[in-house]
């Protein structure tokens, strides 16, 4: 006699089915609002970093849509200054952790280029059509999580009427300076300012956030 199959405890789970990039070719066009409400939705942490209800979810959240923007960067042209944009959103995002984990928020400094570098990132999500858009999220999200790797030790604040910002005299990398994101060089002493390496110097008169080489530079 045959003994009784004990039920199946194992619970199904649907498999996860995802549509290949290019079906977005034979799928009618995102409208307009849809548009906006992504964009909404991508600037949605950064109105939660500018409080004390910031997470570590917001973080990850702005990481994702800095890691499109690296990726826009990589397969269009005409970005401007998207990858430096990226480079010190992501640089912001790695120091604005100690906040989250302390529950204040983040300086203004901190998420202002944030700020910036998801908003030309929507921007530039609005010129795309969907082939384009699906595309550009499918290859993000297989992108190495280092593929903007930054070193926290390299992130500063260059805060001009501070006897400390003295240590950062003539390093070079980027910050955001005037509104806009520049790679540069701080200037070797007071009055300071940003030397971009295209442009004219950007006098620092409040807090801005640079991303900087160890090693110094001389000239522009």
């Amino acid at each position: 006699m045959s003994k009784k199959k004990s039920p199946r405890k194992k619970t199904y789970r649907k498999k996860e089915v995802r549509l290949p990039p290019m079906s977005a070719a034979f799928l009618p066009e995102y409208s307009e609002a849809q548009k906006t409400n992504l964009g909404l939705a991508q600037l949605l942490p950064v109105k939660a970093l500018r409080s004390s209800e910031a997470t570590k979810t917001n973080i990850i959240a702005a990481v994702t849509t800095v890691k499109l923007g690296v990726n826009i960067c990589e397969h269009y042209e005409d970005t401007g200054d998207l990858k430096d944009a990226c480079i010190l959103a992501m640089a912001a995002l790695v120091a604005g952790l100690e906040y989250t984990e302390r529950h204040e928020p983040l300086p203004d400094y901190m998420v202002e280029p944030i700020e910036y570098a998801i908003t030309r990132i929507v921007e530039i999500e609005m010129m795309l059509d969907r082939a384009a858009l699906m595309h550009t999220f499918s290859e993000s999200a297989q992108m190495d999580a280092q593929c903007l790797l930054v070193e926290e030790a390299l992130i500063g604040a260059i805060i001009p009427d501070v006897p400390e910002v003295a240590r950062y005299a003539g390093l070079k990398g980027y910050a955001f300076a005037g509104g806009q994101a520049h790679a540069g060089r701080l200037s070797d002493g007071a009055p300071w300012m940003w030397l971009p390496v295209k442009g004219d110097p950007i006098p620092i008169n409040e807090p801005i956030l640079a991303y900087l080489d160890d090693e110094q530079s001389t000239g522009t």
